[in-house]
């Protein structure tokens, strides 16, 4: 069985997600900073279960903005589930979602924090998720276990603001998407009604 989108949610531009958080930090993270310490925990090592994606270029940094690619692809489909879930208004879904997106979220902030921008992060989000595409569950989960464990240093590691501003975009980004959810269900519950009502009868 593969991992894949349980509905066909809007697909967020690569720009959009790996620098939604960044854009809302302090204006001093408009630039790139330079070597920013990092948890020894989150050093970017891909595991064997990460995809074998290129770095533009060699070195930590390079395999860190991959490595942030492949798992906010990964953490990109569970959000999806949980935003899907939250949705049917199943308990704890919509904490689920806010929780992996905060993780995301936080990969996507340092990732800009150390430099990567629109078209480099467009190349590799989008490989990320063409490497992904049919892997199966086991894999996918397995590689989530990783990112979701990496992500969460790195999130322990940054300050209190940083921490708050994650929570609080995560929180955000997961309402509007279960509005956009709500929104197409209804559009398609209504469809189904219209098109029944116009049917003759047998």
């Amino acid at each position: 069985m593969s991992a894949r989108r349980p509905f066909p949610g809007p697909r967020v531009p690569a720009s959009t997600m790996l620098l939604a958080l960044a854009l809302t930090l302090a204006p001093g993270l408009a630039r790139p900073q330079a070597s920013a310490p990092v948890a020894a925990s989150a050093v970017a090592t891909p595991a064997a279960s990460a995809p074998a994606l290129p770095a533009s270029s060699p070195g930590p940094q390079g395999a860190f903005f991959v490595r942030a690619a492949a798992c906010d692809a990964a953490l990109e489909i569970d959000q999806f589930a949980a935003v899907d879930h939250a949705r049917r208004e199943q308990p704890g879904a919509r904490a689920a979602a806010v929780q992996v997106t905060a993780l995301a979220f936080t990969y996507a902030g340092v990732a800009y924090k150390r430099g990567l921008r629109k078209e480099e992060a467009d190349r590799l989000l989008a490989a990320a998720r063409l490497e992904q595409r049919g892997w199966p569950a086991a894999r996918h989960a397995a590689l989530v276990g990783e990112c979701r464990r990496e992500a969460q240093a790195l999130l322990d590691d940054s300050t209190g603001v940083e921490k708050w501003l994650v929570n609080n975009r995560a929180t955000a980004r997961v309402d509007k998407l279960i509005a956009a959810a709500t929104a197409r269900a209804a559009s398609a519950a209504a469809a189904t009604a219209g098109a029944s009502a116009a049917s003759p009868s047998h």
